[in-house]
């Protein structure tokens, strides 16, 4: 377990061999810092859910993947969630987009 804190704001991640869920212990007003100490600790968050779909957030699109081709972070991530073989991912702020 990682505890994450900022401010007064425990945040707990908790590591499995299949995935990992973060419990946040607090209310709303404090994300600024939360997205802070994520920053800090390298984390990202993307949730995937066993009937294929993906919620990636604020990950840049696959499609960019090209475009930050020295981003070894960005291309480990993208890794991951296409290991899960997703269906569909939804992305924060532009369409979703599906697998076949």
């Amino acid at each position: 377990m990682l505890r994450l804190k900022y401010g007064n704001t425990n945040t707990y991640f908790l590591q499995g061999t299949c995935g990992s869920i973060l419990i946040d212990t607090d209310y709303a007003g404090t994300m600024p810092a939360f997205y802070k100490e994520l920053k800090k600790n390298n984390m990202t968050i993307a949730v995937i859910l066993d009937n294929g779909e993906c919620f990636v957030g604020d990950l840049e699109p696959i499609e960019y993947l090209r475009a930050y081709e020295k981003n070894q972070d960005l291309e480990k991530d993208w890794k991951m969630i296409m290991s899960y073989n997703p269906k569909v991912i939804h992305y924060a702020h532009v369409n979703e987009k599906y697998f076949l």
